[in-house]
């Protein structure tokens, strides 16, 4: 989206510039209706793309009262039925909004500079209005002014929806554990397995991973889950490397080398940041385990876990083919973090 409003505004300059100069050279009006639509269209991207690149020099706090929503808000959203159409709008950049890269509360604070961005584009459009001094044609201005205002009061709108559920689910973050899964958990684990085959990236099948490894990992104490009020959200294995032979792109100065394997989420808590948050703590947990290295396998097609897993810091050390299937292999180091 950023890539296209930079096409947009240069092209449209080159076609003001363009059109008035055919004006100026022929006199034909034609040429000067040409030239203002590129200038008004020039003037729309020109100043959303420079309001942004403001913004993004400022820190924003959602805790301010601009930012908290008002009481009407809720049944308004309701009605414009927001849920359905929101997904459907562009993002201006992607990368702000991804919890690879940002916190739950990183993303919270993106929303209140998203939507002042858009405010001040809507006061911005109004302004263009203001064009019709020079060139007349007032209503032509005052119609143009307001549907370049529209898209911006829909983005406001959006924002505003989202950041109260994304201030809840953060809420919820902060109150989930992790603890050491039990007996009692293996048919809700074991469940929890079952429903995320078949989707983008994941290996698993009927035969794999079934209750038994469930009550097997849970029997070795080697089972993590991230707890939700009564509820499982998260699990994953922290023990002893598995694998029939250790790879050779292995760090072969590590002597006891752990792996992390079997993470899974619960489909409705899927991107809220809680993979991330399990395994930067069992990383903690490791050294405490005896491990001085932790090991994991990733299937070649799973972009979304390799791209967890680079960001805490595990390095990609060989690929292979296990179990008719093809891996990549990384690895974190933890030399000198034994307790």
């Amino acid at each position: 989206m950023k890539k296209v409003m930079y096409a947009v505004s240069g092209i449209s300059l080159v076609l003001m510039f363009a059109f008035f100069g055919l004006t100026a050279g022929t006199g034909k009006k034609i040429f000067l209706t040409l030239g203002i639509t590129a200038l008004t269209v020039c003037y729309h991207f020109t100043v959303r793309l420079t309001v942004g690149n403001i913004a993004s020099l400022f820190k924003f706090d959602y805790r301010l009262k601009w930012f908290s929503p008002l009481p009407f808000e809720e049944s308004l959203y309701k009605k414009l039925k927001v849920h359905r159409w929101k997904e459907f709008l562009p993002t201006y950049d992607e990368e702000a909004y991804s919890l690879k890269s940002n916190s739950l509360l990183g993303i919270v604070c993106e929303t209140c500079r998203s939507e002042t961005v858009h405010e001040i584009n809507i006061l911005a459009s109004l302004a263009a209005m203001l064009f019709a001094v020079l060139f007349g044609d007032f209503l032509v201005f005052c119609v143009t002014s307001v549907l370049g205002a529209m898209p911006d009061l829909v983005f406001v709108i959006v924002q505003r929806y989202n950041r109260p559920r994304l201030l809840s689910a953060y809420g919820r973050k902060k109150m989930m554990k992790i603890l050491l899964a039990q007996p009692s958990d293996a048919e809700e684990i074991a469940g929890i397995y079952h429903s995320l085959i078949g989707m983008p990236g994941c290996t698993w099948d009927e035969t794999y991973p079934t209750i038994d490894f469930v009550r097997r990992d849970i029997e070795k104490r080697s089972l993590y889950k991230v707890v939700d009020g009564d509820t499982i959200a998260a699990c994953a294995y922290l023990g002893d490397f598995e694998e029939m032979e250790r790879p050779e792109c292995f760090d072969s100065s590590v002597s006891s080398l752990g792996e992390f394997s079997r993470v899974a989420v619960r489909k409705e808590y899927h991107r809220q940041g809680i993979a991330l948050g399990l395994l930067e703590y069992l990383l903690k947990e490791a050294p405490k385990r005896g491990y001085d290295g932790i090991a994991l396998l990733v299937g070649t097609e799973n972009s979304s876990a390799m791209a967890l897993y680079e960001k805490i810091g595990f390095k990609r050390c060989g690929s292979g083919n296990l179990y008719e299937t093809d891996w990549h292999f990384y690895e974190y180091i933890l030399k000198g973090t034994k307790q």
